[in-house]
């Protein structure tokens, strides 16, 4: 409803939007006008890598960003008060509280565009993509989460935003371009190859069940640890009657 109350600001951030993953798809023709591959990637294969990242940001962006970023607001401001009243988990008030629907332009359009590009109709592979990107996107709101959540001792984290926007943006590379030890920053610290990556393979015809098996076990560990550390953060936090 508060979108609608400016119709045309939402089209044209909905466009923008589409606008700067189509001139990362230009960028990426420019670079394959060179070379045949980027580290066994061909650019059919990464060109679905960047579509698919940019699926699972949009997710991200419509429905749980914008919550976690108003989180050091809430906590300077003393309205984090009234959501630990309420009977409900304060983590999923915090999630649902704010959407962004510029995002929500975007994903039906994005997914048209990964049952195009990769020429699959299978609705079994189709689905375990959307389930993987799924699983990819939580597996990074809960690492991005424990991030957020140190804003109970830094307070002022205006520009935490960027910081996570940058990781999330590793997404759209092939993770075998990167170094060992960037690698392993990338699979186990920030794991954004489940975001797109993963997913992506398992478009291209890897086997699906041992993907949606780390993808499950990987997203239950961060979830726990997300949980557990947001738990000691309230535990240490001074409200604002207190």
């Amino acid at each position: 409803m508060q979108e609608i109350e400016f119709r045309v600001n939402f089209i044209v951030n909905s466009l923008m939007s589409l606008g700067w993953i189509i001139s990362f798809l230009l960028f990426t023709q420019i670079i394959f006008g060179r070379v045949n591959a980027i580290a066994g990637w061909t650019k059919p294969e990464v060109i679905l890598l960047v579509v698919t990242q940019a699926l699972s940001w949009s997710l991200l962006m419509f429905s749980a960003i914008p919550g976690m970023d108003k989180l050091s607001e809430k906590i300077k401001r003393g309205d984090l008060d009234q959501l630990l009243t309420k009977p409900v988990s304060p983590r999923l008030l915090l999630a649902i509280g704010s959407q962004n629907a510029d995002g929500l332009m975007q994903i039906p359009i994005l997914f048209i565009m990964i049952s195009i590009l990769s020429g699959n109709n299978n609705p079994s592979i189709l689905g375990s993509y959307l389930v993987l990107v799924l699983l990819g996107s939580f597996i990074l709101y809960n690492v991005f989460f424990v991030i957020h959540t140190t804003a109970f001792w830094l307070t002022d984290l205006f520009n935490i935003g960027h910081l996570i926007e940058s990781f999330a943006s590793t997404g759209k590379l092939p993770p075998t371009i990167f170094k060992e030890k960037v690698r392993v920053v990338l699979c186990y610290l920030v794991p954004t190859v489940f975001i797109a990556a993963i997913p992506t393979r398992v478009l291209l015809g890897d086997p699906i069940l041992p993907s949606l098996l780390l993808s499950s076990i990987v997203a239950i560990i961060t979830f726990v640890i997300s949980q557990m550390f947001w738990n000691f953060a309230l535990r240490h936090y001074s409200s604002a009657s207190s």
